[in-house]
């Protein structure tokens, strides 16, 4: 499958880095794509890591009440008023 740069910067780009590596464009763009992407599973695994610890954290804090039946039953009285 062939791919056509349009844009001149990104063109431009992908010749001066092939001039500096002696590998071919086609090679640059491909290892350019593959590195952003590993990049951004990274980060996104990361990020997902992060909130599963601070969820468990946060979740550790609550009264053991709070983490079975209805946990907005402590914050609103009977006639649906917050306490």
């Amino acid at each position: 499958m062939a791919i056509n740069l349009r844009r001149e910067r990104t063109l431009e780009a992908a010749r001066r880095l092939s001039e500096l590596t002696g590998e071919p464009m086609v090679t640059e763009i491909e290892r350019a794509l593959l590195e952003r992407l590993e990049r951004l599973e990274v980060d996104r695994t990361a990020r997902k890591q992060r909130i599963a610890k601070l969820s468990a954290s946060i979740s550790a804090q609550w009264p053991a009440e709070m983490m079975t039946g209805d946990p907005t039953r402590h914050l609103y009285d009977d006639a649906g008023l917050p306490r």
